[in-house]
């Protein structure tokens, strides 16, 4: 078994209901292939893809003095107006992503044994609007390199009733540099060990895990002229318990509580510059602690032949919590002034709910489905709302089945309005803006195939009533409003 797949994306300036946004041109050329060998007792999969693109940055974010930047962001205005183009100018990003994947089971006496490694390689070139010298040089280079080995033995049902997976999970990583420093050279070894058993028995299923993670960080910083490698460690043991109770056909409840670990990424605790592809300047801290969370889960779900919906709960208590908070003032460097970031840590909770419906109003024909959100998160260290968390929202769709049309097979038309909440949950004076309106959006989808040429089409059409809108959690909201009205057309042919 194989198979082969590729993509081509040539898109030029992005528009807004009101002005264009000048240098945000893509070009995005993907590429991957998997081939595999299968028999009753034995599997190999190979998989390979490869990514590149390159990316404008919004000219209109980079802005030369704290003064301009602050009048943008009451104004809510781009100082730089744009034509539509094509051309891809500085600041810009060009991305090549490459990824092999192997992955293995075999069968050894009712037990499975499943083996999974990769290799990925990143490399981001940055390309800097206020670069003078060495022009054609990136001003900022990374090179991350990761390997990943995973092995898990699945152990065949002890008594007709318990099943369950013991399994090791590794990381190794190194990323070099060149250019400006953002974050350091580091490596980065992962290890973690977890076994997880389930036992089912009549209406009830109870699951148990439990883990062991150990994480060692090589950090080779420079203090001035002199190289300073820094070496840090980190451990930590969660668990979980969960159980699911079947009590009819059509109705099932389920609750789960467990503990959770994240221990500092790289960015977390040495950035330290722009961001670009954020329009930021970011800091970290090297005195930050590892995330530790118990976390509540439940949820009622009720399953209908024409009729499915599912309400979930939950509760999240997290200690050193890691965020990136905004500060007071905007920063001025050499290559313009940016709005500043730190990353900083609370205690914090997060309460919220879900609920996702999906009714088929009439039998294989008209289908209408609806998602529902609600987040709240608190900061217990300041007593108030944490900063930059999703606003409330809902998604309704309604989608007809037309089936057979003309030449065309499985012809289906779906219409989706999404409505998005102001996220008036925030600490007073602690964002460089405030947060924006609830807006409503619409779009609209059309798609089919052609089965006997192996052919694949959609025409779809978002924000289609060309809404003036913001993302509260899009930073370059800032300087811009999110891209109105957009049309596309995809044709997907499969060998």
């Amino acid at each position: 078994m194989g198979g082969v797949q590729g993509t081509l994306k040539n898109g030029g300036n992005i528009q807004t209901p009101h002005y264009f946004l000048a240098n945000t041109g893509v070009r995005e050329q993907n590429f991957s292939t998997a081939i595999g060998y299968r028999k009753t007792d034995i599997g190999v999969e190979v998989f390979y893809s490869q990514f590149h693109t390159n990316l404008g940055i919004f000219s209109g974010a980079h802005i030369g003095s704290t003064t301009d930047l602050l009048e943008v962001i009451q104004k809510g205005e781009p100082f730089i107006r744009s034509d539509f183009y094509r051309n891809i100018e500085k600041p810009n990003q060009q991305i090549n992503h490459h990824l092999l994947k192997i992955k293995a089971f075999y069968l050894l006496k009712g037990n499975r044994i499943n083996l999974t490694i990769g290799r990925q390689f990143n490399r981001r070139a940055e390309y800097d609007l206020h670069r003078t010298t060495n022009a054609n040089q990136p001003a900022l280079l990374f090179r991350l390199t990761t390997h990943t080995a995973d092995l898990i033995f699945e152990h065949k049902p002890v008594a007709k009733k318990i099943s369950g997976q013991i399994g090791l999970s590794s990381l190794y990583q190194y990323n070099f540099n060149d250019g400006r420093p953002l974050i350091p050279d580091f490596e980065q070894t992962n290890m973690g060990l977890f076994a997880i058993e389930r036992w089912l028995h009549q209406r009830w299923e109870i699951e148990a895990g439990l883990r062991y993670d150990w994480r060692k960080m090589d950090i080779f910083r420079f203090v001035g002229n002199v190289l300073n490698p820094t070496e840090k460690r980190f451990r930590n043991a969660s668990g979980t318990l969960g159980a699911v109770y079947h009590a009819h056909e059509m109705l099932t409840f389920r609750l789960n509580i467990g503990s959770a670990w994240r221990p500092p990424n790289m960015s977390e605790l040495y950035s330290k510059g722009v961001h670009h592809g954020a329009a930021a300047y970011e800091e970290g801290s090297d005195a930050l602690q590892p995330e530790v969370a118990l976390n509540t889960i439940s949820s009622i779900e009720y399953a209908h032949p024409r009729f499915r919906a599912e309400l979930g709960f939950y509760y999240n208590a997290i200690q050193n919590f890691i965020y990136l908070k905004p500060q007071n003032e905007p920063i001025l460097t050499i290559r313009g002034a940016f709005p500043y970031f730190k990353y900083v840590q609370t205690q914090a909770t997060f309460t919220g709910l879900d609920l996702d419906t999906e009714w088929e109003m009439i039998p294989q024909k008209l289908i209408h489905t609806q998602k529902l959100s609600y987040l709240r998160g608190y900061d217990i260290g300041t007593d108030n709302f944490l900063v930059l968390i999703p606003a409330n929202r809902i998604d309704n769709g309604l989608s007809w089945q037309f089936g057979k049309v003309f030449l065309w097979d499985d012809v289906r038309l779906s219409i989706h309005h999404l409505w998005v909440d102001k996220q008036r949950r925030t600490p007073p004076n602690s964002d460089f803006m405030p947060s924006p309106s609830a807006y409503h959006l619409w779009s609209i989808k059309i798609a089919g195939q052609l089965k006997t040429l192996h052919l694949q089409w959609s025409i779809e059409g978002q924000n289609l009533l060309n809404t003036a809108y913001r993302d509260y959690l899009n930073r370059f909201r800032y300087y811009a409003l999110e891209q109105g009205r957009n049309l596309s057309l995809r044709i997907r042919y499969q060998l």
